[in-house]
């Protein structure tokens, strides 16, 4: 006789190979109601179940943006990171493209997306992925950062910008605009 774990994750393994079979049984397991009771098995105690979940939570992200978004509607972004440092390569990679397919459905809202993985810890995790000895990783990991993370719409000194001349080139003044304090000794 199976123990309630096995049943769990049996059952868990079934609804990601629902979910695998494109976007209507996707929106058939979306119209079960499972999904808010699927997102939180990605921090179960048993790795089996996680990693059922995972697999059907990374199926439905490749889905249309409107399924897609009731996974974030579920909370998802506060248990991927956790995930990404699972000892597991498998499970690291998942839950990589699973934030890169979110990202990516977020269009012109992408930059919000990013900022509640980072506030979620996650920014920092996948850095470390940049890390990684699995080259699938480490590149994964490096695209989701240099796309999403990286630095354009960091708040620049306006002092430091170069100013424009007429023939096209730049004047590079450092002292320009700065401020200097005396110091009293």
């Amino acid at each position: 006789m199976e123990t309630v774990q096995e049943i769990l994750v049996d059952t868990v393994w079934a609804l990601s190979y629902l979910t695998d079979g494109g976007n209507e049984q996707i929106q058939m397991v979306i119209d079960s109601g499972v999904v808010p009771f699927l997102v939180p098995l990605l921090s179960h105690q048993e790795v089996k179940v996680q990693t059922a979940a995972l697999r059907a939570v990374g199926n439905i992200v490749t889905g249309t943006d409107e399924q897609t978004q009731v996974v974030l509607n579920c909370d998802v972004l506060s248990y991927f990171p956790n995930l990404l440092t699972h000892p597991k390569e498998k499970i690291n990679k998942v839950v990589l493209d699973g934030l890169k397919n979110i990202l990516i459905m977020a269009g012109d809202e992408a930059s919000t997306i990013a900022e509640i993985i980072e506030e979620c810890g996650g920014l920092e995790k996948i850095e470390a992925l940049q890390q990684h000895e699995n080259e699938d990783i480490y590149k994964l990991a490096f695209e989701i950062i240099d796309q999403y993370f990286s630095g354009d719409d960091i708040d620049e000194d306006p002092s430091l910008i170069p100013e424009a001349t007429q023939g096209g080139t730049y004047n590079f003044d450092p002292t320009a605009n700065l401020q200097t304090k005396e110091f009293n000794f």
